[in-house]
C-alpha cells in the first residue's frame, strides 16, 4: 500500500512544505495556536519523560488514524492536515533565533513524527481515489482510479444498480456541435 501511495504521500510532503514556507511569512496568524502550544508546554514541564513521551506518541497516532481514514473523502481533508501543520511548523520555525536552532528542536521527535504524518496522508489520499466496481467472482470490490484505472467500463461501476451498458445509447456519448442536446443527428426528421 505504501509503494502505491508514493505519489501521494510526495504529495502531501508538497503541500506542507508549502505550508512551512506560508507560515514562516504569515506567522502572526498563529497566535492563538501558540497560546495553546505554550499552555501544552507548561503541562508537560512538570511531567516526566515516559508521560511526556506517552502523550505525544498517543496525540501523533490520533492525528494520523483520522487523517487516514479521512482520506476517503477524495483526500481533501489529508491535504488539509498536511498544509495545516506546515502552516504551524513555519510559523514555529520562524519565531526561533536561528534556523540551526528550529531544526535541532523539531529533530528528536519530528524525525519520526513528520515521515509517519506523510504517511498517513498519502494512504489517506489514495484512499480518496477508490470507485466501487462489480467483480464476477468477488462482487463488488474497491479499485483504485490511479492503479487500476483511470477509466472503466461502465457496466462496472457502481452507480445505484440503476446504469446498465444497454441503458447508454452510443449518441448520448457523442461530444457533438456543443448544441447541448447530446443527441445525435437523425437525418433531418423530425
Amino acid at each position: 500500500m505504501i509503494r502505491d501511495a508514493r505519489y501521494p504521500i510526495g504529495a502531501a510532503v508538497a503541500f506542507f512544505l508549502t505550508g512551512v514556507a506560508i507560515g514562516s511569512v504569515q506567522s502572526g496568524y498563529f497566535d492563538p495556536s501558540f497560546r495553546y502550544l505554550e499552555e501544552l508546554a507548561g503541562f508537560l514541564k512538570d511531567q516526566n519523560a515516559l508521560v511526556i513521551m506517552g502523550f505525544l506518541f498517543l496525540k501523533n497516532a490520533t492525528a494520523s488514524f483520522i487523517v487516514l481514514w479521512t482520506g476517503t473523502v477524495l483526500g481533501i481533508v489529508s491535504l488539509f492536515a498536511a498544509v495545516q501543520n506546515g502552516l504551524l511548523m513555519g510559523a514555529v520555525l520562524s519565531r526561533q533565533p536561528s534556523v540551526f536552532l528550529a531544526f535541532v528542536s523539531i529533530l528528536p521527535h519530528g524525525i519520526f513524527e513528520l515521515p509517519a504524518f506523510f504517511m498517513a496522508c498519502g494512504v489517506g489520499v489514495c484512499r480518496g481515489c477508490v470507485v466501487p466496481v462489480r467483480d464476477p467472482d468477488q462482487g463488488w470490490i474497491y479499485q483504485t482510479v490511479c492503479r487500476e484505472g483511470p477509466v472503466f467500463a461502465v457496466e462496472e461501476l457502481h452507480a445505484g444498480e440503476a446504469v446498465q451498458a444497454e441503458d447508454i445509447s452510443p449518441d448520448a456519448c457523442e461530444l457533438g456541435d456543443g448544441g447541448g442536446s447530446g443527441a445525435a443527428d437523425d437525418g433531418g426528421e423530425s
